[in-house]
This record gives C-alpha cells, sequence and structure tokens, in this order.
C-alpha cells in the first residue's frame, strides 16, 4: 500500500487559526476522512457551526474541544 492510499486517522489542529467554515471544507472536501479516529481543536475558535460538520465522523474515538467556542446548545446537537 503506497503512502496516497492509507487513510488518515489523525487530525492535530490544536492552537490554529482554524474557522467553523475551514473545518466544513476539510470534513465534505475530503472523502478520507472516514477512519478518522482523532480530532484535535483545543485552543481553537471553532464554535457550533464547525462542529456540526464532523456528525458523519463514525469511526472518531477521541475529540478534543478544550477552550472552543463550542457552547451546550452546540453540544447537544
Amino acid at each position: 500500500m503506497n503512502a496516497a492510499a492509507k487513510p488518515i486517522i489523525k487530525i492535530d489542529l490544536h492552537g490554529t487559526q482554524i474557522t467553523d467554515s475551514d473545518l466544513a471544507f476539510l470534513v465534505n472536501a475530503r472523502k478520507d476522512l472516514k477512519q478518522l479516529r482523532y480530532l484535535d481543536l483545543r485552543l481553537t475558535k471553532i464554535g457550533d457551526a464547525g462542529v456540526a460538520n464532523i456528525k458523519g465522523l463514525g469511526s472518531l474515538q477521541t475529540l478534543n474541544l478544550f477552550r472552543t467556542q463550542l457552547s451546550d446548545q452546540g453540544l447537544s446537537s
């Protein structure tokens, strides 16, 4: 199996300037995230709209949302 064919299983974006629309683009543009297991968004400005885009990541085991803009409403939906 070559490197291009390997699935993405970890993305670490902590402390970056990623926005809700950036996260939406990443999740929707990349079809190879179906096996993503780890997503670190701590210390970013990701909020309710951004987190709504990760609902389809069924293999996700670890999601770090420490000190993001996520509200209780966004967490419940």
